[in-house]
C-alpha cells in the first residue's frame, strides 16, 4: 500500500511538472509575440534573422507545397527569398507576424505578400517549389495545426491591403513591422484590425433541426442559419433577430456552443449557438427569399446520416448509402454544431 502511494505520488508529480513546463512554454511564446508587436526594432531584427519562416502570398493566394500526396503550407526561410528574388526589401515591408501554432518549434512565422511586378530570377511557381492556391481551397487542404495560422494570415493581409489610408484624416497610414496595427503619418491615429462577430445558429425542435441554403451553395447543400451582429447587440439578441428575419420563427433557450475565426469576407468571428423553437409557436417557415433559397426541417436520423457520411472528395456518382443532401465539412463550425446535435 505504501509503495502504491509513492508510485502514485511520482506519477502525479511528473504530470504536474510536464503541465507546468507546457504552460511556461505557452506563456513565454505569447509574451514574446506581444513584445515583438510593441517593439518595432526587435521585430525587424527577428524578421531578418535566419530562424524566421515565411508564408508567401501572391495575388492574395498562399503558397502550398506537396508533402507526400497532400498539399501543405510552404514555409520559406529568408535565405530562400534572397536566393529567388532580386530584392527582398519590398516583400519584407508587407510582413505580418503570426502566432506559430506549432508549439514544438522556436521560430517566428511571418506572412508576406509578393508585390505585383517583383523581379524574380525564374518562373515564380516553379522556383518556389510550390503552387499558389486560392484561400478557400487552401483552408480546405491544410491540417488542423496550420488552419489557424493561415486564417490569421489571410485576414491580416486583406486588412492591410484595404487600409492604406487613415479613416480619420485621409493621410497615408504606415504599417508597423509586426503588422499588428497601422499609424497615420499625419494625425498619428493608431488603427487596429477589426473582426466582425457573426452568429451561426442551429435551431431545433424535438427530433428535428432547421437547415437552410443560399442560392450560391452547391446543389443540395444545407447549413445552419448565420448573420452578422448589429452594433450594440448581444449574441443572444442577434440569434433571435436573424432567425426571425430569415425564417420567420421565434426561438428561446439560446446556448453558446463554440467559436471560430473565419477570414471571409474579411475577418469574422463565428459564434456558434444552439437555439430551441419557442414553445407554443408554429414550425411553419416563412422564408426571406432575399437571403435564402430554401429552409427545411430535417429529422435527426437523416442529419446523422449526413454527418457520418463525409467523403474526402465530392462525387457525382450517387449510391443508396449517400444522403440526398450534404452539410458543411469538418473545417466549418457549422459542421460541429450540426454534429453535436445529431449525435447527442
Amino acid at each position: 500500500m505504501y509503495a502504491l502511494q509513492i508510485s502514485s505520488h511520482i506519477i502525479l508529480r511528473s504530470n504536474w511538472t510536464a503541465t507546468r513546463r507546457m504552460h511556461s512554454t505557452l506563456v513565454r511564446k505569447l509574451r514574446r509575440l506581444q513584445l515583438l508587436k510593441e517593439n518595432a526594432e526587435q521585430c525587424v531584427e527577428v524578421l531578418k534573422s535566419s530562424n524566421s519562416k515565411f508564408v508567401l502570398f501572391y495575388d492574395s493566394k498562399p503558397l502550398m507545397t506537396k508533402s507526400g500526396s497532400d498539399l501543405v503550407v510552404a514555409l520559406k526561410s529568408l535565405q530562400d527569398l534572397q536566393e529567388k528574388f532580386q530584392s527582398c526589401d519590398e516583400i519584407l515591408k508587407t510582413s505580418v507576424l503570426l502566432y506559430n501554432y506549432d508549439n514544438n518549434k522556436n521560430e517566428e512565422v511571418f506572412a508576406v505578400e509578393i508585390p505585383p511586378g517583383t523581379e524574380v530570377k525564374d518562373d515564380l511557381g516553379e522556383m518556389l517549389s510550390g503552387k499558389f492556391v486560392t484561400p478557400r481551397k487552401a483552408l480546405m487542404l491544410v491540417s488542423d495545426r496550420d488552419i489557424g495560422m493561415l486564417s490569421q494570415a489571410i485576414s491580416y493581409l486583406h486588412w492591410h491591403g484595404n487600409n492604406q489610408f487613415c479613416s480619420k484624416c485621409g493621410s497615408r497610414s504606415i504599417k508597423t513591422p509586426s503588422g499588428s496595427h497601422r499609424h497615420c503619418s499625419d494625425c498619428k491615429t493608431t488603427h487596429y484590425p477589426m473582426t466582425s462577430p457573426v452568429v451561426i445558429t442551429l435551431v431545433h425542435h424535438g427530433d428535428h433541426c432547421l437547415l437552410a441554403r443560399q442560392p450560391e451553395f452547391q446543389k443540395n447543400f444545407y447549413s445552419a442559419l448565420a448573420g452578422f451582429c448589429d452594433i450594440g447587440e448581444t449574441f443572444e439578441a442577434a440569434v433571435e433577430r436573424e432567425v426571425a428575419e430569415e425564417v420567420g420563427l421565434e426561438v428561446d433557450n439560446i446556448r453558446f456552443f463554440s467559436s471560430q475565426h473565419w477570414p471571409f469576407p474579411a475577418s469574422s468571428l463565428m459564434l456558434g449557438c444552439h437555439a430551441r423553437l419557442k414553445e407554443g409557436t408554429e414550425q411553419k417557415i416563412a422564408l426571406d427569399k432575399a437571403e435564402l433559397e430554401d429552409a427545411l426541417w430535417f429529422h435527426r436520423d437523416e442529419v446523422k446520416k449526413a454527418v457520418l457520411f463525409q467523403p474526402k472528395h465530392f462525387t457525382k456518382t450517387r449510391t443508396d448509402k449517400m444522403p440526398w443532401f450534404s452539410i458543411p465539412p469538418p473545417l466549418a463550425i457549422a459542421h460541429h454544431l450540426i454534429k453535436s446535435w445529431a449525435l447527442n
